[in-house]
């Protein structure tokens, strides 16, 4: 609108020049008029331009502002951002990618961006680049990028147009680029648990059913153990009773030796009594202490297994917790069954030992070994399963080390609380 006014009031003024001045009065006062009216309407223009001028250096001191700014966001953003034309060849690039691709920035300028992308996604890199032209963003994708002189690594890039001030030109595009190696990492971390989880579950759910059978099984011999045997020798040492006391002997040493059969008999039913109840729970754990416990039944494993077995202990407090000495002793029992069902040994350790915060048990034999991965037994998997389990509710740690044809030792570390 100002450009226009200022064009006409020169138009009108070279009209004006253009005509010859009048000879009387009333002309030259109408030219001087003119004249004040149009040096008026100049001064208006020179003002408005005036203004014009300082609010268009006003805007490019704004925009040189915002371009500073701009720069400074995309220098110093923690991400890789990259400028490219059409066809991908880098125009601008900021720090966080050029320590990404290990490239100067000066060096990256006018590279083709897919020289830095693996060999193995350069299909979907160019298939990817053709798309971005035709559409306003891209939802981002992920791609391994290969740096200068370093391992390659999977990358998060989303790529969107920028439009250029000439249509005839076609539109830059601008990539924002992501290291997701941490992220990688974490998701297959997260996998792997998920997996071990699973696997812990149905492991689980394994070592339930074993228990509930092994139950069902102790159940049943104790049952056998109790009618089979020590009812049959009760109902015998009835009868014994019986046909003494209808059939009294006349002989004094008669009835000597047939109570002397009745007392054998008895002490014989309390000794199998004794095993009966020393098998569901040893009363000398109680009574005289885990070591004395362990002793006792390392000594009585030589004698019906025919392994040597071994007992050294150290270091010991003068009392543990029950669920401990329960604890390591029933662990002790799986052990040294194993070794008597599967190891094929002639010799076995138990070492028990103690500080002032653990107490530890190493169970050693000589036998045949196994490959603790590979287990093809699987009755056999689900009993290390068993002692992990017992050392794990004693907050405990399980290890078994073992090799084919070098023995296998078991260790478990429990806190002493």
């Amino acid at each position: 609108m100002k450009s226009r006014r200022l064009e006409r009031l020169m138009s009108d003024m070279k009209k004006r020049s253009r005509k010859r001045a009048l000879p009387d009065d009333a002309s030259a006062r109408r030219n001087k008029e003119a004249l004040a009216e149009t040096m008026t309407e100049w001064r208006t223009v020179l003002d408005e331009l005036h203004i014009q001028n300082e609010e268009l250096h006003a805007t490019q001191r704004a925009l040189a502002l915002q371009h500073q700014r701009y720069q400074e966001l995309f220098e110093l953003a923690p991400n890789g951002y990259l400028v490219t034309d059409s066809k991908g060849v880098i125009l601008e690039v900021n720090r966080a990618a050029s320590a990404m691709l290990n490239v100067s920035q000066r060096a990256l300028v006018k590279k083709p961006l897919i020289v830095y992308v693996s060999d193995a996604d350069r299909g979907a890199f160019r298939s990817l680049l053709s798309k971005a032209q035709t559409a306003s963003a891209h939802d981002g994708f992920e791609l391994c990028l290969q740096p200068r002189e370093k391992a390659s690594f999977p990358a998060f890039i989303a790529v969107s147009p920028v439009a250029h001030e000439s249509h005839d030109q076609r539109a830059h595009l601008r990539w924002s680029l992501l290291d997701i190696t941490e992220r990688k990492r974490a998701e297959e971390a997260l996998r792997e648990s998920e997996k071990a989880l699973r696997l812990n579950r149905e492991e689980l759910r394994a070592l339930a059913a074993q228990l509930m059978t092994t139950q069902e099984e102790e159940r049943r011999r104790i049952a056998c153990d109790l009618h089979d045997d020590l009812n049959q020798r009760l109902a015998m040492l009835t009868m014994a009773i019986e046909t003494l006391t209808q059939d009294l002997p006349a002989s004094q040493e008669l009835i000597r030796k047939s109570l002397q059969a009745l007392k054998d008999g008895t002490v014989e039913l309390s000794d199998q009594l004794r095993r009966l109840a020393y098998g569901l729970h040893p009363s000398v754990l109680d009574d005289l202490g885990l070591p004395i416990a362990l002793q006792r039944y390392a000594e009585d494993y030589s004698r019906r297994a025919g392994i040597t077995c071994d007992l050294t202990v150290s270091d010991m407090p003068e009392s543990l917790p029950r669920d401990i000495a329960s604890g390591l002793y029933r662990i002790m029992q799986e052990c040294l069954g194993n070794i008597l069902k599967h190891a094929r040994a002639t010799r076995a350790t138990i070492e028990l030992s103690g500080s002032g915060t653990h107490v530890e048990l190493v169970v050693r034999d000589d036998g045949r070994g196994f490959d603790p991965d590979r287990l093809v037994n699987r009755r056999a998997g689900l009993g290390l399963i068993s002692l992990r389990e017992r050392a794990r509710l004693m907050d405990g740690t399980f290890s078994v080390q073992s090799r084919s044809g070098h023995g296998t030792v078991v260790t478990v570390r429990v806190p002493f609380r």
